[in-house]
């Protein structure tokens, strides 16, 4: 699954996260994220809310467990926040 930012100013502000489901996923999957912003550079650090859940991004990558993610299937919030910078919100999109 990929996110992507609403529209920014600076191509820098923008993000995208991709979500990796692995083939056989189920209740003890981890399930992988990687973040980058809107010029392809990973995401330093910062929090990825959506699904209701607000997952870490550590040098591009973050995780969450499968339960977790089916348990907030049905929030529509989805932000990355940044330390020094606004959130910027946005959506579920297709490559």
């Amino acid at each position: 699954m990929t996110f992507r930012s609403i529209p920014t100013a600076k191509k820098a502000d923008g993000w995208e996260v991709l979500l990796v489901f692995p083939p056989d996923a189920g209740a003890e999957t981890r399930l992988r994220l990687q973040a980058t912003d809107g010029a392809g550079v990973p995401v330093g650090a910062g929090v990825f809310e959506f699904m209701g859940q607000k997952v870490r991004i550590d040098g591009g990558r973050g995780e969450m467990s499968y339960p977790d993610f089916i348990a907030g299937i049905h929030e529509k919030a989805v932000w990355l926040m940044r330390p020094g910078m606004m959130p910027v919100p946005g959506g579920l999109t297709f490559r």
